[in-house]
């Protein structure tokens, strides 16, 4: 598991302290720092590596430990640095002779000394703590817990300014990331950190005891070089002992308190002092073990750290807890329950007390665990509404659950038994519809799904609900990549339809619409189906309202606005993580890894993608994962990545998905990548050429516009220039039209036009485009005989690459010598620089082994070198 243990890890989310550290140490003036905070915060951590920056800086050392035991005894603490004082006739002498045995420890060097929990220091220790420090006979670094009682002479160290308190809260959550990273050794998968970051608190302590007992369970796992947790945080023994030894000893009335807050947080604080007393809430309170927040009006108390509620509610019996339960729903109820999360409380506390269940409450209870994306409890809620009489609406919500886990054939088997339910016309549309979506995407069963929307389309009576299955329907179309088709029946929908149905249609209605190339339309489109998706309520939908962002992001990135998709993907990433939705976390990682491709970042777009793939991959959900491994495989692949790129490959096509279905040339676009990547640039073009058909065959025109530009970025301009010169009056925005006029310069070998199209590229955020763009100028300039602005292009092109993450392309390899050499020339060249041999290369460009001799030969005395080894370098410059 990467080599963890539970040995000191990095120090990370201190620079601000350890820059003031540095400046105390520097002041002659300085008499020491006190390190404050909670226990676990790394006090003692900070604190050495205190003692060793004065070490560093010629003091003289010493280190020692306070304990409760020692403090019964005068000294107690500090007798390792004292060796056996002579007997001395009062404690004034005793105190005396300790501090001048202390300060002689320093042999002519400043003494910094450590006492760690200082707090439990005995009185005379304290005060020769504090006599130290006053005539700087030492610098005193002390750390103490926070809340917990100490010595008046400690206090006085930052009390009467004798010494600086530093304060050590709770590490922030890209210090979490950042130590997570450093401790496995690679980037951590977003909604990982999340999960740690919230158990933890930020506490550093509880944070190492989290990981460690993941990765002993075998939970945390590299995918794809990205480390993702899978499944749930475990509660290891030694995590347990530390939360107990917190929980302290205290009363029963104030464990149950505690206990009752563990199940219900958060409570109101009036009904819990009714309950309990207000006493036992302000001990509580003082320990730190529950913490009062403000809430507009409401003054409500929760636990003090996330992790007390799992290790309580994990060490309650199974009675115990159904009484707790029932206590929490009794304060819950008697509050109203009007909060929007009080139904979850209260269908939580039923499961806990083992009934009775309400179906409604229940029911609502499943819809909230649902929106918090924790499925295995909306699953429990849902299958108790349905148990309890919940009818149609519970029976649904189970089936629809089963989909979310990754359990398409339980859930199909649920949805044909919930047709025994149905009593409307529009229980039975939204029965099909989830029916549709699991068996195209679930089980892979389109036919199926397509015969169940004619059927149910048939037996509705109602335009409005025959229009909510014939959008399924449509859908199916455009999964079959029959684009125009499923826009037939979208459009005339969309004019018509309630604010429902424009939910249901506008994501997929707005997919034709931008793979059509209508962009602004497709833009428009997704704002009415988000706005109608926030406005629903009733029987569930099927897809959550982050499907229309998503849209609106890709329609913006082809149309050029990648900065503007960039920041509408960052923020639906964030908030999909806060919220711990999976689906739209999956989707908002799968955007920005398309987007940071298009910008030029692939390192960027292989950690997107591969958190993406991570998460189709947990949701069992094969039609997402296609795409997200095709942009990880492309991603790699202009890293340089071959192996990586050739196994995501592999993966891809062995999920068995037709290539002709909705955007599959941006598939094949990423198998071409990799050929690229290998050296065959013919094989590359080859199926490109494919992408293109494909494309144009589903009326895919964004979608051809992409693998046309990429087949004049690998050489081909002169054969896509006229129908890339088309395509870019029929798709809006300024991406299409900027790649069209890069084949067209290509191929009139125009500097100047090149120059600007890398200036067009520059300005729509598509850096790597840009860099091309450059290195074409360059070309095109040097053999016109323009050698300064050939070389201003060049530099041009090596400060855009130095933005784009390490990319490699053929555009812009070994510039200098595509002056030089020819194109047959330059390949045989590459592949000698990669290492082939003669007769290797003879194979895959299909010549004989002497043409290849002679090329090479060409290549060497042109380029100036001698030998094989000399070839790299030659062509990188």
């Amino acid at each position: 598991m990467n080599g963890i243990t539970a040995t000191q890890w990095p120090l990370v989310g201190r620079r601000a302290e350890l820059a003031r550290l540095g400046d105390l140490l520097s002041s002659p003036e300085s008499c020491g720092v006190v390190i404050a905070g909670p226990s676990g915060a790394g006090k003692t951590r900070f604190a050495g590596e205190c003692l060793a920056l004065t070490e560093q800086m010629g003091f003289a050392t010493a280190r020692v430990l306070a304990t409760q035991s020692a403090a019964t005894i005068p000294l107690g603490a500090l007798s390792p640095l004292l060796p056996a004082l002579a007997e001395a006739r009062s404690p004034a002498e005793l105190l005396r002779r300790a501090r001048a045995e202390i300060a002689e420890r320093g042999r002519g060097r400043r003494l910094a000394l450590l006492v760690d929990d200082a707090h439990l220091l005995d009185p005379m220790s304290a005060t020769l703590l504090v006599q130290l420090a006053t005539e700087r006979e030492a610098f005193v670094i002390a750390t103490v817990r926070s809340m917990e009682p100490a010595p008046d002479a400690v206090v006085a160290l930052w009390k009467d300014g004798i010494t600086e308190r530093l304060e050590l809260g709770a590490l922030d959550a890209s210090a979490v990331a950042e130590l997570l990273s450093a401790v496995l050794g690679g980037d951590v998968d977003g909604s990982t950190l999340r999960r740690f970051a919230e158990a933890s608190g930020g506490n550093a302590l509880l944070l190492r005891e989290l990981l460690l007992g993941a990765a002993e369970a075998g939970l945390v796992r590299q995918e794809d070089g990205l480390w993702r947790l899978v499944g749930a945080l475990p509660l290891s023994a030694r995590l347990v002992e530390i939360v107990t030894t917190r929980l302290g000893a205290i009363g029963e009335r104030e464990r149950e308190a505690l206990e009752v807050v563990a199940y219900g947080e958060p409570l109101g604080v009036g009904s819990l002092e009714e309950r309990f007393g207000t006493e036992a809430l302000h001990r509580l309170d003082r320990l730190g073990l529950i913490v009062v927040v403000h809430d507009g009006r409401r003054v409500e108390a929760r636990l003090g750290h996330p992790l007390y509620g799992e290790v309580l509610r994990a060490g309650v019996p199974a009675m115990r807890a159904r009484r707790v339960s029932g206590i929490v729903a009794a304060l819950v109820a008697r509050g109203g329950a009007r909060r929007h999360d009080d139904a979850l409380r209260l269908g939580a506390c039923a499961l806990a007390a083992g009934g009775p269940f309400e179906p409604d409450v229940m029911l609502a209870a499943a819809g909230a665990a649902r929106r918090r994306y924790d499925l295995p409890l909306a699953q429990r809620l849902a299958e108790a509404a349905a148990s309890a009489g919940g009818g149609f609406a519970a029976a649904l919500t189970t089936a629809q659950l089963h989909i979310l886990q990754g359990r398409p054939d339980e859930a199909e088997r649920r949805l044909v038994e919930v047709r025994e339910e149905e009593r409307t016309d529009a229980e039975r549309v939204a029965l099909a519809a989830t029916r549709i979506d699991n068996l195209a995407l679930g089980l892979g069963r389109p036919d199926d799904a397509l015969r169940v929307a004619w059927e149910t389309e048939a037996m509705v009576a109602s335009e409005e609900l025959r229009d909510e299955v014939a959008a399924k329907r449509a859908e199916l179309l455009f999964l079959q990549g029959r684009i125009t088709d499923a826009l037939e029946v979208f459009l005339p929908i969309l004019g018509r339809a309630p604010a429902r149905t424009v939910a249901l249609v506008a994501s997929t209605a707005a997919l034709c619409l931008l793979l059509r190339g209508r962009l602004g339309e497709a833009i428009e489109v997704t704002e009415r189906g988000y706005a109608a998706h926030l406005s629903q309520n009733g029987l569930p939908l099927t897809a959550g309202p982050h499907t229309a962002l998503m849209v609106r992001g890709v329609a913006l990135g082809h149309a050029g606005r990648i900065e503007e998709a960039l920041r509408l993907g960052e923020s639906g990433y964030r908030g999909a993580v806060a919220d711990g939705s999976l689906e739209a976390h999956g989707s908002f990682a799968e955007l920005l890894s398309w987007l940071s491709l298009l910008e030029g970042r692939p390192s960027t777009a292989q950690r997107y993608a591969a958190e993406a793939a991570g998460v189709f991959r947990q949701l069992g959900w094969g039609q997402y994962l296609r795409f997200a491994l095709g942009h990880l495989a492309h991603a790699s692949a202009l890293l340089g990545a071959t192996d990586q790129a050739s196994r995501v490959v592999a993966e891809l096509e062995a999920l068995d998905i037709p290539a002709t279905d909705v955007a599959g040339a941006l598939v094949i676009q990423s198998r071409a990548w990799v050929a690229v990547a290998t050296g065959d640039v013919d094989r590359a073009r080859g199926l490109l050429r494919e992408a293109v058909r494909v494309a144009e065959a589903s009326g895919d025109r964004v979608g051809e516009v992409a693998a046309l530009h990429d087949l004049a970025r690998t050489g081909s301009a002169a054969e896509v220039v006229d129908r890339l010169r088309d395509l870019a009056t029929v798709v809006e925005g300024g991406l299409a039209s900027t790649r069209a006029a890069y084949a067209a310069a290509l191929v009139a070998g125009d500097g100047t036009a090149l120059d600007e199209v890398a200036s067009a590229f520059s300005a729509l955020g598509a850096g790597l485009f840009a860099a091309e763009a450059a290195a074409g100028a360059a070309v095109a300039l040097r053999r016109g005989g323009d050698p300064r602005r050939a070389a201003a292009a060049e530099r041009r092109m090596q400060a855009l690459l130095r933005q784009c993450e390490d990319a490699v392309t053929p555009a812009t390899f070994a510039v200098g010598a595509q002056v030089l050499l020819t194109p047959q020339e330059l390949k045989v060249a590459g592949l000698a620089a990669a290492g082939m041999a003669n007769k290797e290369i003879a194979a895959r460009i299909g010549v004989s082994v002497r043409t290849v001799e002679t090329q090479l030969q060409r290549a060497y005395d042109k380029l100036g070198v001698r030998r094989r080894y000399e070839l790299p370098e030659a062509l990188a410059l």
